[in-house]
């Protein structure tokens, strides 16, 4: 099966569950090499998508991560964005992880991630309950990578609350280099 690039399983009631089993089949096959992996609304929470993760970075290949509505927990997001750093910094084009959990420790490593990316253009973080300190940490992360190209951003409802830091977020994505779209929602 090494000739598949693509996995869709968008809205199918995985489960963690399912996602261990996803994961283990993929693990298996060595010379696969998805570029681009998709499960929204399967409820994969943190032990479906840390099996998943593992595998991710191992493979080393992946250009699109779409993963949102999951209800993936801090845990979870950190072994997702961990592994995505250590494999795919080198790769990873797209990020959607939008309406799960980006806090704490998950934060620390999504800094990371922006701050290693060297082909990352779309970020959705949305409905992540980041907090107002937060998104502004993250998208200076993403302001001081020289590598990153990012057209796409995307940071709704992540409770940035005191407007004059929803303006500083605003400037920090405005003085970003080719940004194309910026959708910041229910947040100012």
């Amino acid at each position: 099966m090494k000739s598949l690039k693509v996995l869709k399983v968008n809205n199918c009631g995985l489960g963690p569950e399912g996602g261990a089993m996803i994961a283990k089949a993929l693990s298996e096959n060595k010379d696969l090499k998805l570029t681009h992996f998709s499960a929204g609304r399967d409820r994969l929470e943190n032990k479906g998508i840390t099996a998943l993760a593992e595998v991710f970075g191992a493979m080393g290949s992946l250009e699109e991560v779409n993963v949102p509505q999951n209800g993936i927990k801090d845990a979870g997001m950190t072994a997702l964005i961990s592994n995505l750093t250590a494999g795919c910094s080198g790769s990873l084009r797209e990020l959607r992880v939008n309406d799960n959990w980006l806090k704490t420790e998950a934060t620390e490593k999504l800094l990371q991630l922006f701050l290693k990316s060297e082909a990352l253009k779309v970020v959705n973080i949305s409905d992540s309950n980041m907090g107002t300190i937060n998104v502004i940490v993250a998208l200076r992360a993403l302001k001081s990578n020289a590598n990153v190209k990012l057209t796409s951003f995307h940071c709704n409802y992540n409770d940035v609350e005191h407007k004059d830091l929803g303006s500083e977020c605003l400037d920090i994505l405005a003085a970003l280099e080719g940004i194309e779209f910026v959708e910041f929602v229910g947040n100012i």
